[in-house]
């Protein structure tokens, strides 16, 4: 940042030059709002650190962790969205990410001096890993006694059964990745309860087995299951929009009309995927944002934050 603009960022922020100095390096000595107006101050003038010089400079300081859960997939949309997103984030802030599998902890423990995790699931590894080499970190998408920021699940999966009930379904089904420990379970249940309350049915659930291509595995689940005899549901709650696509082909193939015979509803909103569909958006950066604010926070050694981010109901020709 040149003398001028810094200058100017400590005026609109009313902080000294100093204060935007470790703002920026995130140096202690700032509370956390002022920190905060600061970074925002600096982002709104169209400046972001040097990642470069700030990784010569400090090296393993200025790396954080972003590390996939043990069931991610790199080519995981999701995954490769959100990582986009926390790179600039990550940037704007003059840290520089690095990707690790979740088999990669103890190269993560030896680069990186802070972490971001995806995909935790219960009793993962990782957080103790962690503990134990005294590394700060952010949890995505899983709630648990740490810093953590989630969408709105119970919100989601709520809106899903709300909408297809409006809309005539009587006889609902979620379909889930047949996988109990991970962090998205809370939408099918809140969708479930949520029918529930309506109904007086909490509904199906059909199960399809992990994989890295969840498209297909949805298609060759239903083909598989329902090829012989009727599809049993008129609205239909996919995990993810990708299993929604598999899900929507396969009845399509199968003789079925969408939205006239069975109606879907996806989860996340991802471009092509979400195409059409009607889903459940989480945006995307601003959880990766919040995100990054708390792993601020983590760094210096603040008390464990939380963070829900609500989700939305995105209409479209599937229900």
């Amino acid at each position: 940042m040149d003398r001028n603009t810094i200058h100017e960022a400590a005026r609109i922020a009313n902080v000294s030059v100093a204060s935007v100095s470790r703002a920026l390096n995130n140096k202690p000595g700032l509370g956390a709002e002022t920190r905060a107006r600061i970074l925002s101050v600096c982002a709104d003038l169209g400046y972001a650190p040097s990642v470069a010089a700030r990784q010569l400079k400090e090296g393993r300081a200025a790396t954080v962790g972003l590390s996939m859960g043990l069931h991610d997939w790199q080519v995981n949309p999701y995954v490769s969205i959100m990582f986009e997103h926390l790179t600039k984030h990550l940037y704007r802030r003059g840290l520089m990410p690095g990707l690790y599998h979740h088999n990669e902890m103890q190269q993560l423990t030896e680069d990186a001096a802070s972490a971001i995790l995806l995909g935790v699931e219960d009793d993962d590894a990782r957080l103790r890993v962690l503990h134990e080499h005294k590394i700060p970190y952010v949890c995505i998408g899983r709630r648990h006694d740490g810093f953590w920021v989630c969408p709105d699940d119970h919100q989601g999966g709520a809106l899903a059964a709300e909408h297809l009930i409006a809309q005539g379904s009587r006889q609902m089904a979620t379909v889930e990745i047949d996988l109990p420990e991970r962090g998205t379970v809370m939408r099918g249940q809140a969708f479930h309860d949520q029918v529930q309350a309506h109904t007086g049915s909490k509904g199906s659930v059909v199960r399809i087995p992990d994989s890295a291509t969840p498209v297909l595995t949805a298609y060759r689940t239903l083909i598989k299951a329902y090829a012989q005899s009727p599809f049993p549901f008129d609205g239909v709650f996919c995990e993810t929009d990708e299993i929604a696509c598999g899900v929507r082909a396969a009845l399509q193939d199968l003789g079925y009309q969408v939205p006239g015979d069975v109606r879907i509803v996806g989860y996340d909103d991802l471009p092509v995927f979400a195409e059409g569909l009607t889903t459940i958006r989480q945006d995307i950066s601003a959880i990766a944002h919040a995100a990054t604010g708390l792993l601020t926070k983590a760094q210096q050694g603040a008390r464990p934050e939380s963070i829900t981010m609500g989700v939305s109901l995105i209409k479209r020709d599937s229900t």
